[in-house]
């Protein structure tokens, strides 16, 4: 009898462990998949990131074609706003890198503004 109750004791334990075994192997799974997510989303962040400063080059190297900088500027608007969507499911990283890329475009938008009414006021004799 007493050795019935303590291997039924032991079996008990024994699923106790298991069931603990399976929790634990089921949130590192979770935490795994989070991690890989984050870098996916990583990827094209910087990958669009890319792309906006091959735009702002670009749009830095054309001179003075008014269609086209305004077709890369509204290019380059899409890409930002994109950019400022997915800020906060990125890593800390990339976010810093994002806000980076955002006061360089930002800065070069104002350039473009200032260099603009500049010409456009008239010359003081």
């Amino acid at each position: 009898m007493k050795k019935i109750a303590l291997s039924k004791l032991f079996v008990a334990l024994l699923g106790i462990v298991a069931l603990g075994a399976l929790a634990f192997n089921i949130l590192a799974y979770c935490q795994v998949r989070q991690e890989i997510t984050t870098v996916e989303r990583d990827e094209q962040v910087v990958s669009k990131m890319f792309e906006v400063t091959k735009l702002i080059i670009l749009k830095q190297q054309l001179g003075d074609t008014n269609a086209t900088k305004q077709l890369l500027s509204s290019s380059i608007n899409a890409d930002l706003a994109r950019l400022k969507i997915l800020r906060g499911e990125v890593s800390p990283t990339v976010d810093e890198s994002i806000n980076v890329l955002l006061k360089v475009a930002s800065k070069n938008q104002n350039e473009q503004t200032v260099y603009k009414l500049s010409m456009a006021q008239p010359v003081a004799r």
